[in-house]
C-alpha cells in the first residue's frame, strides 16, 4: 500500500474530493429518496429535513460548523484542521446536487437503495480515509467519547450512530415501523465492508 508521504498534497485533496463526491452520490440518489436515517450528520439531516421541510445540506452544514467548533475546543487545533475540509465540502457538494440534479428515475425499491447507497457511501469513505482525510461530522463526537470516557472506538461509533438510527425509527415509526431502521443498519454494514476493502484490501 502506498504511504501517505508518497502523495503530493494536491493529489491527496483531489482524491479526498472524489471520495466525498461519491459519498454524496450514494446519499443523495439512494439514501434520501428512501428517507433512511443512517448514522452520521447526514442521517440527522434527513431527520430534520422530514420534520421541518428544509434542505438536508443546510442541516448538515450547520451541524458540521457546530461540531467543528466542538472539535477545536475538545480535540485541539490539529484535529480541527484535519476535519474542516471534509466537513464543509460534503454539504457544499450536497447543496449542488439538491439544487441542480433531479432524483434518479427508478422504482421505490429498498433493495436498490440499500445496496447502491451502501456501496457508494463505503467506496467514497474508503477513498477519503485511504488518502488521509476525514468526512467530518460525527467523527468528532465519536473521538470525544473515545477520549473522555476511554471507550473503545468501535463502541463510540455504535453509540453515536445507534442513537441517530434509533431516533429515525422513533420519528418514522407510525409510517414504517422499524423497517427503515433495519434498512439503515443494512446500508451501514454494506458501507463498512466496502470501505474496509478500499482501505485494507481483500485481507481485511
Amino acid at each position: 500500500m502506498h504511504t501517505l508521504g508518497q502523495f503530493s498534497l494536491l493529489r491527496r485533496y483531489f482524491y479526498i474530493t472524489v471520495g466525498i463526491t461519491l459519498m454524496v452520490v450514494g446519499f443523495y440518489y439512494f439514501i434520501m429518496p428512501a428517507s433512511m436515517v443512517i448514522g452520521g450528520v447526514s442521517g440527522v439531516g434527513v431527520l430534520f429535513s422530514e420534520l421541518f421541510d428544509i434542505k438536508v445540506s443546510y442541516v448538515v452544514f450547520a451541524l458540521n460548523l457546530v461540531l467543528l467548533g466542538l472539535g477545536w475546543l475538545m480535540l485541539g487545533r490539529k484535529s480541527f484542521i484535519r476535519s474542516i475540509y471534509g466537513s464543509l465540502l460534503f454539504p457544499a457538494i450536497l447543496f449542488i446536487f439538491e439544487t441542480f440534479s433531479p432524483p434518479l428515475a427508478m422504482p421505490h425499491d429498498f433493495l436498490l437503495y440499500v445496496t447502491f447507497g451502501g456501496f457508494f457511501l463505503g467506496l467514497g469513505f474508503g477513498i477519503v480515509i485511504r488518502f488521509g482525510g476525514t468526512s467530518g461530522g460525527t467523527d468528532i463526537p465519536i473521538k470525544i467519547l473515545h477520549r473522555l470516557l476511554d471507550l473503545p472506538l468501535s463502541l463510540s461509533i455504535y453509540l453515536v450512530d445507534g442513537i441517530i438510527i434509533l431516533s429515525g425509527i422513533v420519528v418514522f415509526y407510525s409510517e414504517s415501523g422499524i423497517s427503515l431502521g433495519l434498512y439503515a443498519i443494512l446500508t451501514t454494514v454494506i458501507a463498512g465492508k466496502v470501505s474496509d476493502f478500499m482501505v485494507a484490501g481483500w485481507n481485511t
